[in-house]
């Protein structure tokens, strides 16, 4: 029996007490008509007529859809208002400033989306990604439920309208003496045409009679378009899409046009240097295929040629950051090794106070603080910086750590085998081939960008090779695969950390919290919270893994790849880190 495919839109044009989208419910019912056009199940939930949209009333039909059991493709989108923290994207529902609940967590759903048993999930969401005041004091929740069973992970894909701290824009057009005032999300704007098959550059190779978008032809297609579209705005920045495309072939098609489907499209991104070309699919073509054929109008105009420079201009200036950063976190070299075969050399500030259980002692060495630590188990060491800010650390026997801090927060973790310890034998694989991998990932995180599924893969099989792994890598490479939807590779990497000796062969290396938690896993985790500030997105008030004073301390997280603390959360988990009520 053929699986169903369903869409939830939802729109919502009053949040709080935030300004009118008007766009948001217009944008949620062009996609909900779109879909019930293309065969899909329809439940539609918008704020129209003073209607109030509640989180309850949307995990309830969420719910419905995964226990029916024969959902094969489902398609949420959202458009109203977002926010952002620094962990993670949120959407703000109708009363979201009178219960702190009424807020979607998008990381924490999407994760339980992944492994809820659906084949296929799709995210789509045109808000924005910056903060709302009261925003710390949010309590957001998943739109699924935690899975019990064993499903095998969905394809993923995610298409959010704005980065991180970016603006999601809307568009009004005045009225005019024949029709009224229109508003419309840029990017749902978009998408539209897209879907609609308006647009001849979001088509993917023809696999049939006629053209098709696929989840990346969409993809590129919407990374390009919005920011040429925003662009063109007045006062204006380029809105960056993010993008991630992880519907698989053959089943990535959202929508196919018969042979004869006519494309009249003006979309910059059908234009080539020289005037532009419109494509459509003959009616009257002789092949089964059919044939294309051009047009070539007047050149564009100079205001759009300047557009599209200026957009690959600053394409090739993040290329150029990204290599960058790369570049410094490679030329930030720690220390080799500690007397004690465990430590944590500290780039880019100085250390005011260590919260640890083991004993450790504090010194200078090369322009650096440097700390060793004595331990025969991974231990959690946060640390107090010089701007009044606190990094965790997770300490690993026979690892040496480099830290780099920039403005109080940890922009770097790395780590390699001591060479005086019992993995040394790694260290050559390490400095070849793992070491430039994890910085590659660091940067590219740290620019949110998705990193390549393949390479990350790679990486897993270099610490294979190697026969050991590092809590750093360790926990990028699960975040990373996480986000790629590699859930069994997860799981792989959690078995991979228990199967490995610690230095000493007295029992397994030790597997870190996020590790642990991605691959919901029950065993016994090192450390009480994750290293990576991503990964508090995920935690859950009524999971047994987490206690209640880690839960508190989420508020006070800082803008940062690596988990930092401000001042007073910072203060309140070194308490419980020195009294052993944490590990």
């Amino acid at each position: 029996m053929a699986k169903r495919s369903v869409v939830i839109a939802i729109g919502i044009e009053r949040s709080g007490k935030l300004p009118r989208l008007p766009g948001a419910t217009r944008g949620a019912k062009d996609f909900a008509a779109w879909a019930m056009e293309n065969a899909y199940e329809v439940a539609l939930f918008t704020d129209e007529g003073g209607k109030e949209v509640t989180f309850d009333a949307i995990r309830s039909k969420v719910e419905e859809f995964v226990d029916a059991l024969d959902v094969g493709r489902l398609i949420l989108f959202f458009a109203g208002h977002g926010c952002a923290s620094a962990a993670e994207t949120m959407w703000l529902l109708s009363k979201y400033d009178r219960r702190s609940d009424e807020v979607v967590g998008v990381e924490a759903s999407e994760r339980h989306a992944r492994r809820c048993g659906i084949d296929q999930v799709s995210f789509i969401s045109d808000a924005c990604r910056n903060s709302v005041p009261g925003q710390p004091f949010f309590t957001p929740r998943s739109l699924f439920q935690r899975q019990q069973r064993i499903a095998t992970p969905a394809q993923w894909d995610h298409f959010e309208a704005a980065d991180i701290d970016g603006a999601a824009q809307e568009v009004a057009k005045p009225a005019t003496e024949t029709e009224p005032a229109e508003h419309y999300g840029v990017f749902t704007s978009c998408l539209m045409e897209a879907l609609k098959g308006n647009v001849s550059a979001a088509f993917a190779r023809p696999r049939g009679e006629g053209p098709c978008v696929t989840s990346a032809s969409l993809a590129t297609f919407l990374e390009k378009a919005v920011a040429y579209e925003t662009d063109l705005l007045a006062g204006a920045r380029p809105q960056r899409v993010d993008a991630n495309s992880g519907w698989r072939e053959p089943n990535d098609v959202y929508v196919s046009f018969p042979k004869g489907h006519i494309i009249l499209s003006t979309s910059p991104l059908d234009r080539k240097e020289r005037g532009f070309e419109i494509h459509h699919f003959r009616l009257d073509a002789p092949s089964e295929r059919g044939s294309l054929e051009s047009w070539t109008p007047p050149r564009p105009k100079s205001r759009k040629s300047v557009a599209s420079d200026r957009i690959r201009r600053l394409r090739e200036r993040s290329n150029g950051r990204l290599r960058r950063r790369r570049a410094k976190f490679a030329a930030a070299e720690g220390r080799a090794s500690f007397e004690t075969h465990v430590g944590v050399t500290v780039i880019g500030s100085s250390i005011a106070r260590v919260a640890t259980r083991p004993e450790y002692w504090r010194f200078s060495d090369g322009g650096a603080d440097q700390i060793a630590v004595r331990t025969e188990v991974p231990a959690t060491l946060l640390l107090e910086t010089a701007e009044g800010d606190f990094v965790a650390v997770l300490v690993v026997p026979g690892f040496v750590a480099t830290l780099v801090v920039e403005k109080g927060a940890a922009a770097s973790l790395s780590y390699a085998p001591s060479v005086n310890g019992g993995f040394a034998r790694a260290c050559d694989l390490y400095r070849e081939t793992i070491t430039p991998a994890v910085h590659r990932l660091t940067a590219e995180m740290e620019a949110k960008r998705t990193p390549d599924a393949n390479a990350v893969i790679a990486l897993l099989d270099a610490l294979r090779a190697a026969g050991v792994v590092d809590p750093g890598a360790g926990v990028l490479t699960a975040h990373a695969l996480e986000q790629a939807g590699r859930i069994a590779e997860i799981r792989e990497l959690a078995q991979f950390f228990a199967a490995t000796p610690d230095e000493y062969g007295r029992g397994p290396i030790g597997t870190p919290f996020d590790v642990a938690y991605l691959a919901d896993s029950e065993a016994a985790a090192v450390g009480a919270f994750p290293l990576l500030t991503k990964g508090w997105a995920y935690l859950e008030p009524d999971d047994s893994r987490v206690s209640r004073i880690v839960l508190e301390a989420r508020r006070g997280l800082k803008p940062s790849l690596w988990t930092t603390f401000d001042a007073a959360a910072g203060a309140m988990l070194a308490a419980e880190i020195d009294e052993g009520r944490l590990a």
